[in-house]
């Protein structure tokens, strides 16, 4: 007698019902969000202005002089060329002269040679070179080199423009006794930064006086100084520096999308959860490479929220290939669309919150 057939197993169905979002799909999105990544970016870079500080000087007008009876210095600055010039730490340097026009008669000029740059070092000064013009003024230039170091905010790193302030004063001479004034055309820079991607925007002038109080419950117990300050504006016109740190970030989180293009029972479903822990690995890593070129603050910068979002996005994609079985009910196009529209809702919000902030 024959044995029973069995009948053959039924052919069960794979755990995971998710269906894998067509390559094509998940190519067009990461196309679309790098294109408008960059876009923001670029908007963004174009709409940020400068963050740094204004310079603290209590202004005087010209007319207070005329009734005081005060007499005038004339002060002019020339910078020749920045021996050092970065401005990720603020460290800068230059080689150029400091001139005066005054009267003779009125102010010493002993008295005019103890002038100084207020928070730097002049780590050179030449004897004066006097001229005497047709009007009985003096004039007189002093050869300097000068370091120092500018108080930046770096808030909007790595799209950050920058202001350069310098300050001249002259401690040994009283407020009552001269001022210091200076014009816009008192300023000259002819030495070019384009190299190092940082183009002159703007140069101004402002004078008046500083006050040093020695005892803050006591008023007579303080020092006004005369002081004649220079403001440059820096435009960061390069590029480089936003593309090597955002670049390898969309590459490491488009990384961790490309699971969802593997189905789930394709031979190649080992290596999703591989593709995932290994993008969020690389950010981490990525994370000290950062820190190499990026200044170090306190406070938190454009490029800390946009890689602390990129780091959510790689870990909601591992998350999502350790519990696919959990997160069946979820389909792959779901979450894709959702981490892109996540990144590009971001640069959006970047922008408009940055736009309120400049008007």
């Amino acid at each position: 007698m024959a044995a029973p057939s069995i009948p053959p197993a039924p052919i069960m169905p794979p755990v995971l019902s998710k269906k894998a979002v067509p390559i094509k799909t998940s190519l067009l999105l990461m196309m679309l969000t790098t294109a408008i990544f960059f876009l923001t970016s670029k908007r963004l870079q174009d709409i940020l202005t400068i963050a740094d500080s204004k310079l603290l000087i209590d202004p005087i007008t010209m007319t207070e002089f005329a009734a005081r009876h005060i007499p005038t210095i004339a002060t002019g600055l020339y910078i020749q060329e920045f021996s050092q010039f970065d401005m990720l730490t603020g460290t800068l340097a230059f080689n150029g002269s400091v001139w005066f026009r005054f009267d003779p008669e009125l102010i010493g000029l002993d008295l005019v040679s103890k002038f100084s740059f207020e928070s730097a070092n002049i780590t050179y000064k030449s004897p004066p070179i006097t001229q005497l013009a047709e009007d009985g003024s003096l004039f007189a230039r002093f050869d300097v080199q000068v370091a120092f170091k500018n108080n930046m905010n770096y808030r909007f790193f790595p799209f950050d423009d920058h202001r350069i302030n310098l300050v001249i004063v002259n401690k040994y001479i009283s407020i009552h006794d001269a001022f210091l004034i200076t014009q816009d055309d008192d300023e000259t820079i002819i030495c070019d930064m384009e190299s190092q991607g940082w183009r002159l925007q703007a140069m101004r002038t402002v004078f008046g006086y500083r006050q040093e109080n020695f005892d803050s419950e006591d008023r007579t117990k303080s020092n006004l100084y005369p002081a004649a300050g220079y403001e440059f504006d820096y435009e960061h016109n390069d590029s480089r520096s936003s593309l090597v740190l955002f670049l390898p970030m969309l590459i490491l989180f488009f990384l961790a999308c490309v699971p969802f293009s593997i189905s789930a029972d394709s031979d190649y479903s080992g290596a999703r959860l591989g593709l995932t822990s290994a993008s969020l690995t690389g950010l981490v890593s990525f994370r000290f490479a950062i820190d190499n070129f990026s200044p170090h603050v306190g406070y938190f910068m454009i490029s800390d929220y946009l890689f602390l979002l990129f780091i959510v996005l790689c870990f909601i994609c591992f998350i999502t290939s350790v519990f696919d079985e959990v997160l069946h009910r979820i389909s792959s196009l779901t979450i894709l669309v959702g981490t892109h529209l996540l990144v590009i809702g971001t640069l959006l919000v970047l922008v408009v919150i940055e736009q309120l902030w400049v008007n």
